[in-house]
């Protein structure tokens, strides 16, 4: 008798989203990467995965952010979220690219059309320790909620 999918949060789809398509790893059994792809789509995870990109971004230029955020549109269709946020397609390619470098105008407008926005807060208010994927749990090279 085959098991029933498991349901899990926003929160855990957007970490096992950002763990598989920019982290590279394993796709869980509960949760395939084609399903992943279509949920990109969907306004509440989409915001969770592009806040998860962000938060786990270490680079300088943000290529984790920017790569998901390139799947986010690529999955609504590029050239719909050009003609409906007035960018060029080419320009979201090439902003949006390993090489890009987004201009913070055109960012704006596309997080506008995702119905998102820049938040400035202060260093305080951040909770530091990053949550992970709940299968790596138990390897110690990873930090945990406390």
């Amino acid at each position: 008798m085959p098991k029933e999918k498991v349901r899990y949060d926003n929160t855990y789809k957007a970490r096992e989203m950002y763990a598989v398509l920019i982290g590279k790893e394993r796709e869980s059994r509960s949760y395939t990467k084609k399903e992943m792809q279509r949920d990109l789509v969907n306004e509440d995870l989409c915001g969770e995965f592009l806040k998860t990109c962000f938060e786990f971004d270490d680079s300088s230029s943000l290529v984790h952010f920017r790569k998901g955020l390139y799947l986010v549109i690529k999955q609504m269709g590029m050239s719909r979220v050009a003609s409906e946020t007035g960018i060029p397609r080419t320009t979201l390619y090439r902003m949006l690219w390993k090489e890009g470098n987004p201009n913070l105008k055109y960012l704006i407008q596309i997080l506008k059309f995702l119905k998102l926005r820049l938040w400035v807060v202060s260093e305080e208010s951040i909770n530091t320790n990053r949550t992970i994927r709940y299968k790596n749990a138990g390897k110690a090279n990873f930090i945990s909620w406390r």
